[in-house]
């Protein structure tokens, strides 16, 4: 699969009730958490847009949606990039893991899939906000938020998917598939990290 076939959508729209603020753009050794993506996909030659309400993240010059069907989490959210993605693969991510290694984009998007789901899975773990999604999933995931489904793993489990083992990406700095939810995350960060 070749980088024209991929989308990648960052969410960064979430209430972020346990930061106190919103998270993609608190920064993180020197940068927002979500530039960090950003930059890592743009290494990778992969178009990349912004889901979020909040019109801050046009600082990074990358498209901006709101949610197309409001306050219905991540599931909201993909509805809204598989509608808005020019191609028929969109990687979903979330703003709140920035340090996430740039191989573990590349595995994903390279992923030869049989099925219309791919997902990484992290000590044995799946991260919907971590996977590749197909354009035919649309009317299901329609479906799903119109019937009060808003579970992301549910919905992959419901679905035949390719599960993409990165636990060996983890080995030499266990914090790379860190969610940073809250400020006691960020600063233990900074604390294992020396305070660079």
């Amino acid at each position: 699969m070749n980088n024209n076939e991929v989308e990648v959508f960052i969410l960064a729209g979430g209430k972020s009730s346990r930061m106190g603020q919103d998270k993609g753009l608190i920064p993180i050794l020197g940068k927002p958490m979500v530039q960090h993506l950003i930059e890592k996909a743009d290494q990778l030659g992969l178009h990349t847009s912004i889901i979020s309400p909040s019109t801050e993240y046009m600082v990074f010059g990358k498209p901006l949606y709101q949610d197309i069907i409001p306050d219905q989490g991540p599931m909201g959210g993909l509805y809204t990039a598989l509608t808005k993605a020019k191609t028929n693969k969109t990687l979903l991510l979330s703003c709140d893991i920035p340090l996430i290694p740039i191989e573990a984009l590349r595995k994903i998007t390279e992923c030869h899939q049989i099925h219309e789901i791919c997902v990484a899975t992290i000590e044995g773990q799946t991260n919907p906000l971590l996977a590749l999604y197909d354009i035919a999933l649309l009317p299901q995931v329609k479906e799903s938020i119109l019937e009060g489904k808003l579970k992301m793993r549910r919905f992959i489990e419901s679905n035949l998917h390719t599960p993409v083992d990165l636990d060996h990406l983890a080995l030499n700095n266990p914090l790379v598939f860190t969610n940073f939810n809250t400020m006691q995350d960020i600063e233990n960060l900074q604390k294992s990290y020396g305070n660079k």
